[in-house]
Formats: C-alpha cells, sequence, structure tokens
C-alpha cells in the first residue's frame, strides 16, 4: 500500500493540532488506568496530548516514514508497519485497547482479514478494540481515491467475526443513541447524510 503523498499530506500542521474528537469519548469509556493502547496508522497524537497525564501507555503504529520520524523525535512510542502486508510490531498479547479509525477502508479485503487477525495477536485476552470507517451512503467514501472498501454494520460483524472476536456494540456514529438493530433499518436515501460513519467495538 504506497500512498505516500496522501501520507505525507497528514503530517501538515493543521492535521496535527490538538483537536475534540467525540471518538474519543468512546475510547475514554473502554480505557482505564494502568491500561494500554495501540492506536493503529496514527493521523496526529491529539487523544495523547489530551490525556497524557493520565497513567496509561500509548503506543503507535504508522507506515509513513517521515510521520514515524517526527513521532520519534517528540519521545512517542511508534514504529513503522505496512498494515496490508506486514505483522504488526508487538508480541502477542500487549494490549487492553487497540484504536483504529479510519484505516480499514484503504485496504482491500484479503489485507482486512490479515489485519484482524493481527490485530487480535497483539490483543490481550478480554482485550477490546474499536474500528471506526466510512459507509457506502455519503460522498465523503466516494471522494478519496484512496479508499478501497467503505464498511456497514454487517461487513464489519463478519470481518470481525472472521478474526475470533466478539462484537459488543456496532453503530452508527451520529446517530448512536438508536438501539442497534433499529439502526441497522435506517439506510433510506433521506437519512443517508447521517450515516457517513459507522463504528464496532469487539472483544477477544
Amino acid at each position: 500500500m504506497d500512498l505516500k503523498h496522501y501520507a505525507d499530506i497528514r503530517t501538515s500542521k493543521g492535521q496535527l493540532k490538538t483537536k475534540k474528537n467525540r471518538r474519543y469519548k468512546k475510547i475514554d469509556s473502554l480505557l482505564s488506568k494502568g491500561e494500554s493502547i495501540l492506536d493503529i496508522w496514527c493521523a496526529d497524537w491529539s487523544f495523547y496530548e489530551t490525556r497524557k497525564h493520565k497513567k496509561i501507555k500509548y503506543s503507535w503504529i504508522d507506515y509513513n516514514n517521515n510521520f514515524v520520524e517526527y513521532c520519534v523525535k517528540k519521545w512517542l512510542d511508534v514504529k513503522q508497519c505496512d498494515i496490508s502486508k506486514d505483522k504488526i510490531p508487538h508480541k502477542e498479547n500487549s494490549f487492553d485497547i487497540i484504536y483504529c479509525s479510519h484505516v480499514i477502508e484503504h485496504l482491500l479485503t484479503n489485507e482486512q482479514i490479515y489485519f484482524m487477525k493481527e490485530v487480535n495477536r497483539v490483543l490481550k485476552k478480554w482485550g477490546k478494540a474499536i474500528f471506526f470507517a466510512p459507509t457506502p451512503y455519503h460522498r465523503y467514501f466516494r471522494d478519496d481515491s484512496t479508499h478501497q472498501r467503505p464498511c456497514t454494520h454487517w461487513q464489519l460483524f463478519w470481518l470481525t467475526q472472521d478474526a475470533w472476536f466478539k462484537v459488543i456494540e456496532s453503530k452508527y456514529s451520529l446517530i448512536n443513541k438508536f438501539p442497534q438493530k433499529l439502526q441497522r433499518r435506517l439506510r433510506l436515501p433521506p437519512l443517508r447524510r447521517f450515516l457517513w460513519e459507522v463504528y464496532i467495538v469487539v472483544k477477544k
């Protein structure tokens, strides 16, 4: 997966600003003091910057060498890895939480399957992983030429099941107050603008 220009854009100053993120509330609900978290393909470290005072062990992986070098200069635990073909450079059962936001849509199906099994390998027993991804119902997915496959509830469900995960929750982000079963029915064209992102929380 060679997307050097796209990856370099992510290291721009605008991408590295600390910012509030609604996804972080979901991570906070899963993460406790003293636990370890792996951020896969980290576009920035705003989650770390806003929580670095907490006693949590943070680690990152990314495939862009320029970005990894930038992070290392900040004394952050970052390793380079192309998740489409490489093993995650950590031992088995290393992390309590794995956070993966807007990554798997950049992978082809066989790469997604391989990647999910790698996530399972480095996650501790009873550990949890959370994945965010764009859906096919909104132009957000189509407007990015690096996107390979959009995600739906069921696509994420079967992908994580094949990697031996137990699904805890799977919802569209902007309407996550709706029950999970009802959410799967809200795919009519007038409602699709609210369905641009889906997430799934799983347990090993």
